[in-house]
This record gives structure tokens, sequence and C-alpha cells, in this order.
């Protein structure tokens, strides 16, 4: 019977070690660790880690939420391990299910996380949709027209200045992409 772990942040930049360093402390051998969104379901490590657990062994997170976002995605990894003869420990809940208390508080935590981003969701929409009633502009700042008409011309003379798209792009401000988007639109060669 192993103790292995699973450890997962959101984005680049934010670190696994206190996760890690938790999961260790709790007596976890393995520790399969990766950063990518838990709303996404195909997270290679946790495929792995989900390999890599026989009957009778324990899989330990730190959070609930580090192993899934959505109840759905949460009940079905849970059945899996449960069909599998493999428990599941969230050490900041205090959940085990090895015991009836501990499934049931597994669910019931499951669907109050389920809740909380729901509610994220539903007010990051209400505050685009005040934003953009106040006229606020949403998304990338718009190009400098003039600044495009620059990079456009420089573009079309490129054979005598020599200059490359990225040297374009340096001085003018304006993405390679917008350059390429407006030669295209306008087929400048």
């Amino acid at each position: 019977m192993e103790m292995v772990g699973y450890a997962r942040v959101s984005t680049r930049d934010q670190k696994l070690d206190l996760q890690r360093d938790a999961l260790k402390q709790h007596g976890c051998t393995k520790v399969f660790m990766e950063k990518e969104s838990g709303g996404k379901s195909d997270r290679p490590e946790l495929k792995n880690a989900l390999a890599y657990l026989r009957r009778g062994d324990t899989l330990v997170v730190t959070k609930l939420d580090r192993l899934a976002r959505s109840t759905f995605d949460l009940h079905w990894i849970a059945k899996q391990l449960e069909e599998r003869g493999i428990h599941l420990v969230v050490l900041n809940n205090n959940i085990d299910t090895s015991s009836p208390a501990g499934k049931l508080l597994f669910t019931m935590l499951g669907a109050v996380a389920e809740f909380e981003r729901d509610l994220i969701n539903e007010r990051t929409a209400e505050g685009r949709e005040r934003a953009k009633a106040k006229g606020t502009h949403m998304g990338r700042k718009g190009q400098d027209e003039k600044q495009v008409k620059k990079a456009l011309g420089l573009y079309a003379a490129r054979a005598e200045n020599g200059l490359s798209v990225n040297e374009i792009s340096s001085m003018t401000g304006v993405p390679r992409s917008t350059i390429y988007a407006k030669v295209k639109e306008q087929a400048i060669t």
C-alpha cells in the first residue's frame, strides 16, 4: 500500500513547492505534479498518477480543487478510484474516502467547489457586461491607423529598405500578426 501524491497549479508562474512538501510530509513516496487548468479533464500527470495507483494505494491531494474543478469530474475520478480499491485523502479538509463520513464530506465539498467556480464565472460575466455598457473597450487595444499605414508602407518597400517584418514591427509598434493580416487583406506582395 503506497501513498501517492498529486499536485497541480493552474498557471506557469505558480509554484508547486508547498503542495509537494505537504504531500511528502504526509508520507507520499511518489508525487505527480503539473501546471494545467483544473477545468481540463485531459491532464497528463493526473492520468499518469491514476495509472500508477494499485489496489490498496491512497491518492493524496492538498485541496479538493487541485484534483478537479467540476463535480462531474470529481465524482468520475472518485468512482474510478473506488472501483479499483484506491482511497482518496484531501489534506486541508481532512477527507479520507475510506470511511462513510469521508465519502459524504467529499461529495458535499465537491459540490461547493463547483458552486464557487460557477459564482466566479457569473460575476466575471456580469463585470464584463457592466464594462461594455459603460463603453469600456474589452480585449486588445486597437492599433493606431497611422502606425499600421507606416508599417504597410515599410513592408511594401522592404525590397528597397531591406527591413524584416520583425524590424518593421519593432519600429512601428504594430504586431507582426497585424502586419501579416493587413498584407493578406490588401494583397500586398
